[in-house]
């Protein structure tokens, strides 16, 4: 009888330790990507070239105040992009980041 009553209240303290865990849910913040975006200084140099005729041309597609540069275009001082003249800041840095291949002009130091 005593082994009985034992067996009973070992069969119910391990039932109330496996009642108090809770069933492991899925992270779903594992699985989306996050895009951290992390502006860094570079050169002029490095994001645009200067052309044997004078004019100005963007190594990549760059983007100025929502307004997209391709990489293509040629062009002189006095033009503007998303309202600033580009090609008058030759030689200074700027703050960009970068989003699926378009780099985005910051700040212009």
């Amino acid at each position: 009888m005593k082994n009985l009553i034992l067996i009973a209240a070992l069969a119910s303290s391990v039932n109330c330790a496996f009642s108090q865990s809770r069933p492991k849910t899925t992270d779903t913040a594992k699985n989306q990507s996050v895009t951290r975006a992390v502006s860094f200084r570079v050169s002029y140099d490095q994001v645009f070239k200067r052309n044997t005729d004078g004019s100005f041309s963007a190594i990549q597609p760059v983007q100025i105040n929502g307004e997209t540069v391709g990489s293509g275009l040629a062009f002189f001082r006095g033009t503007t992009f998303g309202g600033v003249d580009v090609a008058a800041y030759e030689g200074h840095d700027l703050l960009i980041d970068t989003l699926k291949g378009v780099v985005i002009i910051r700040k212009i130091f």
